[in-house]
């Protein structure tokens, strides 16, 4: 959400308060300016709301961080709860490759509330890698999402 407020809509706020600003100085139809820009931003900031809502309602979601790394995250409570997980970038029809730990080693890497939720996390999570276009691989070998079973 932060990045969204950071990256997204900061930038389209300038940019609109810019536009409006030139359209005020070189027009005479200030009110309808005005108007458009004020449904603009009602517009995006509904948007944002309907996107957390969603995600809340569904309660998790997974986040691409950076390069190689993305974020599973869980709503508890009244915060978002998560770990991370290594997922390398790639140039190609998959875009990426998550890296899952085998069932050993998943209780020793990931939070205690994670202990024992391998396979509804891994069944989430192939849910977001056939829409991203990713690949999930366990114990260091790729598996095709629609051929996994746990």
């Amino acid at each position: 959400m932060l990045a969204i407020l950071r990256y997204v809509a900061l930038p389209f706020f300038i940019l609109l308060f810019i536009l409006v600003v030139l359209i005020i100085l070189f027009t005479k139809y200030i009110i309808p300016s005005v108007i458009i820009a004020s449904c603009i931003i009602i517009i995006l900031i509904v948007y944002v709301f309907f996107i957390n809502y969603c995600q809340r309602k569904r309660g998790w979601r997974v986040i691409g961080r950076g390069r190689d790394e993305i974020r599973y995250e869980c709503w508890e409570g009244c915060k978002w709860i998560g770990f991370d997980l290594y997922a390398e970038l790639l140039c190609g029809k998959t875009s990426r490759i998550v890296s899952v730990w085998g069932i050993s080693e998943w209780d020793k890497n990931v939070p205690k509330w994670a202990n024992g939720k391998r396979d509804e996390i891994i069944a989430r999570l192939i849910i977001e890698c056939d829409v991203h276009g990713w690949a999930l691989s366990s114990d260091h070998r790729e598996i095709e999402p629609k051929k996994i079973h746990f």
